[in-house]
């Protein structure tokens, strides 16, 4: 009997040491967060260092409370709809009608573990020639994209104490000659990007939504077709 009370004792004990202990490491992570998030949000902290910290100190990771992009509803088109990296953790997201969703993984502050196809935006809505606005669902923020002379944008979130600071690095877009014509709106000299592969296939019913979107009715025939735009492509493929 005292034997089996040995073992018992040594077992609860080791369970709460353990415990401790791990709730320590936790700590000691949280410690330097504000660190991390201050210029760039969560960012460097959801990405492969968050990760590998959360690993080390053995803390808990589930499912993000996200939803998934099939029960988020598109919206019209827009210029910057395509695909993106995030600076801060090389992280792929892609922005399509008025939402953002993950196209690769990453985990979220220490925990929360965003999977592909999650929404991380909504209502991404253009206010002005190249300016945009949209709610960050990771970040629980309004967050503003501003693009710039070299086609990224530059993110702001609104989260406190400190704003959340970061840039999205374009890699395709669904409509370069769209997204050209944003970027000479706004002064900018054009950046040649890709098209997104599958973007806006003829059975697709998000590009009526693209024919009638309404954000650039006031966009003049010389807008898309301007005199310095022949070169635009090389082997001379109309858009």
């Amino acid at each position: 009997m005292s034997a089996f009370k040995q073992i018992f004792t040594q077992h609860i004990y080791g369970r709460a040491f353990a415990h401790r202990f791990n709730v320590y490491r936790l700590a000691a992570c949280l410690l330097f967060a504000p660190a991390l998030f201050s210029q760039t949000g969560c960012a460097v902290a959801a990405g492969d260092l968050g990760s590998m910290a959360a690993t080390a100190a053995g803390v808990p990771q589930v499912n993000a409370f996200l939803p998934n992009k099939s029960r988020v509803a598109r919206g019209p088109a827009a210029s910057i709809d395509g695909v993106w990296t995030i600076s801060t953790i090389a992280k792929k997201i892609r922005i399509e009608g008025g939402r953002s969703y993950a196209v690769d993984g990453w985990l979220h502050a220490f925990t929360l573990k965003v999977r592909p196809d999650m929404v991380v935006g909504k209502n991404i809505t253009r206010t002005g020639v190249g300016q945009f606005v949209a709610d960050d669902l990771p970040l629980l923020a309004k967050a503003t994209y501003q693009l710039q002379p070299d086609g990224s944008l530059a993110v702001v979130a609104n989260t406190l104490p400190i704003p959340s600071r970061f840039t999205l690095t374009p890699v395709s877009v669904d409509d370069p000659a769209r997204f050209a014509a944003e970027m000479r709106r706004a002064g900018f000299s054009r950046v040649n990007l890709p098209r997104t592969p599958g973007a806006y296939d003829a059975d697709d019913d998000y590009g009526s939504d693209y024919d009638d979107d309404s954000d650039y009715d006031d966009y003049e025939e010389d807008d898309y077709n301007s005199d310095d735009d022949d070169d635009y492509y090389a082997d001379g493929e109309d858009y």
